[in-house]
């Protein structure tokens, strides 16, 4: 009997040992398997008209998941997108990640939401949302609006036909850049536009608000209005491609070291509006056109030569 009782006893212990075991075992397999995560994130939240933003797409651990649209989207244009995957190991468990990025830059001031749909295994997932606040750009020429920005300069807003118009694109930086270009053909309706060359465009530093720039004259177009009428020229982008291992420095010439690597950047220039009045000829024969007859300007011209057409 008491060769019974003992072994009951050393069943029941191998019993008790076997359970805990299989706990610690279920408990390490649960740790194993890998959480599915889908998170939504931006460089800032903050923006300005006509400056671009990076947004991010995180899909943790859901390997082959697409994502299907992105609320709020519709109130910014996407000017680039990427897809970039990781693999990283942390105390011995594998993590699979997969990032869409986006470079957006807003339609039009105000407060916007953001929030993406994703689909992973026949199930759909939505991303946290991000609250995102657009404002205006400031027009005050001595006053700085950021890191990175780009002014719109129009030399005149009315003039005859035949008169010239010079408008100026400067850039505005605090960071070192290897380079810039527009990404959009300047084609303006109504007015022949020709640039004047690159190497009579000018660079220089500058004080805003105390605070020290670069400012290039990225595009200078001479424009010659072909049409009477109000004429719209219309915002452009500008890719700036912004050297990221480097601080501040000699911007003018610094084009970094062998080993520079760079970051794309967008700014979008101001839509501006030129108006161009009837020849004075035209508004003694009463032969007013559609597009002059509601302009509201008043010009300063030479006798017997133009005069603004009048409601």
């Amino acid at each position: 009997m008491g060769k019974l009782i003992g072994k009951s006893r050393r069943s029941g212990f191998i019993l008790i040992l076997l359970a805990i075991i299989m706990v610690f075992a279920g408990s390490e397999l649960a740790l194993a398997i890998p959480e599915i995560e889908f998170h939504l994130e931006m460089n800032n939240l903050n923006m300005q008209k006509g400056v671009s933003g990076n947004l991010v797409v995180s899909m943790i651990n859901a390997q082959g998941a697409q994502v299907l649209s992105i609320i709020g989207i519709e109130n910014f244009d996407v000017l680039s997108q990427n897809t970039s995957t990781s693999m990283r190991m942390i105390n011995g468990i594998s993590s699979y990640e997969e990032e869409c990025h986006y470079t957006i830059i807003p339609k039009a001031a105000g407060q916007f939401a953001l929030k993406a749909i994703v689909e992973y295994s026949t199930k759909t997932y939505e991303t946290n949302i991000l609250l995102v606040t657009v404002t205006e750009s400031s027009l005050n020429d001595e006053k700085a609006e950021s890191d990175l920005f780009i002014k719109t300069n129009l030399s005149k807003t009315d003039a005859y036909l035949g008169e010239k118009l010079i408008v100026t694109y400067e850039l505005y930086t605090r960071y070192n850049i290897e380079n810039f270009g527009f990404t959009d053909y300047t084609a303006i309706d109504g007015i022949i536009a020709n640039d004047i060359p690159a190497d009579q465009l000018k660079s220089e530093y500058v004080y805003l608000d105390g605070v020290r720039y670069a400012k290039y004259e990225a595009k200078q177009l001479i424009l010659d209005p072909i049409l009477t009428g109000s004429h719209i020229i219309p915002s452009f982008n500008l890719q700036v491609n912004v050297i990221t291992d480097n601080s501040f420095g000699s911007v003018f010439g610094g084009f970094g070291g062998i080993f520079s690597s760079s970051q794309p950047m967008y700014l979008q220039t101001e839509e501006r509006e030129c108006r161009i009045p009837c020849a004075s000829q035209d508004v003694i024969n009463g032969n007013l056109c559609e597009c002059c007859a509601h302009l509201p300007v008043t010009l300063n011209l030479p006798p017997h030569s133009f005069q603004i057409c009048e409601l």
